[in-house]
């Protein structure tokens, strides 16, 4: 049962440490690990998108970078 409880624990960990809580989006430890894993393949179209949400204020960047 206790290993049930770790596994269980391990995967919300898991699930939380690429995610954002307040929208469930994918975060920067997500991008991160997405950019780490294309080096070294070829790379059409990318897109990439920052998002930062305030309470005073509310800035939305969108980057599109196209490669051929």
């Amino acid at each position: 049962m206790d290993c049930l409880k770790a596994k269980a624990r391990r995967e919300e960990f898991q699930y939380m440490s690429y995610r954002d809580m307040l929208t469930t989006l994918y975060n920067r430890n997500k991008y991160i690990q997405v950019v780490d894993s294309a080096q070294g393949k070829t790379v059409r179209r990318t897109g990439v998108a920052y998002i930062d949400i305030s309470i005073r204020q509310m800035t939305v960047m969108v980057t599109k970078l196209v490669t051929s």
